[in-house]
C-alpha cells in the first residue's frame, strides 16, 4: 500500500512540475515556434483523440486485468498484479499528459492546459485508497496490510 501511495504522489508531483516548466517556457521565455494553422489543427485533433481514447482506455485495461485475476490467487499476488496494472495506468496517463504539454509549448494554445487538467484530475481520482483497492480486488481492506 505504501508503495502505491509513493508512486501516486511521485506521478502527481512530476505532472505538476512539468506543467510549471511548460508555463514558464510559454509565458516567461516567449519562445515561439512558427507553425502553420494546418499543423496546429493537426496537433489539436491528435491530442483530443488521444485524450478520448487514452483516459477510458487505461481505465478499461486496468479493470480488465484486475477482473481476470483468479479468485484462488493469494492476496499478496493479487496486490502485486494490481500494483503493476496501476503503474501502467498512471504511466500511460502521465505520458499522454506530457505529450499534451509539449504540444502546449509548441502552439502556446491554452486549450492544451485544459486537456492537461483533465489528465491531472483523472490521475487524482485514481488515488489508491485501501477501500478502493479492496473493492477492485474483492477482498477486505484489512487484508491488504
Amino acid at each position: 500500500m505504501k508503495t502505491l501511495k509513493i508512486l501516486f504522489y511521485t506521478f502527481v508531483t512530476i505532472m505538476i512540475l512539468l506543467a510549471g516548466i511548460s508555463l514558464t517556457i510559454v509565458l516567461l521565455m516567449h519562445i515561439e515556434f512558427n507553425l502553420s494553422p494546418q499543423d496546429t489543427n493537426y496537433f489539436e485533433s491528435t491530442i483530443i483523440l488521444l485524450a478520448f481514447i487514452g483516459i477510458p482506455g487505461t481505465h478499461y485495461l486496468h479493470k480488465k486485468r484486475i477482473s481476470t485475476l483468479p479468485s484462488t490467487l493469494q492476496i499478496a499476488n493479487k496486490l502485486s498484479h494490481y500494483k503493476n496494472s496501476f503503474l501502467i495506468k498512471l504511466a500511460t496517463l502521465e505520458g499522454l499528459s506530457v505529450l499534451t504539454l509539449i504540444t502546449y509549448i509548441l502552439t502556446s494554445r491554452e486549450s492544451y492546459l485544459y486537456i492537461f487538467g483533465i489528465y491531472l484530475v483523472t490521475v487524482l481520482i485514481n488515488y489508491p485508497s485501501p477501500s478502493k483497492i479492496a473493492e477492485e480486488l474483492n477482498c477486505e481492506p484489512s487484508e491488504l496490510n
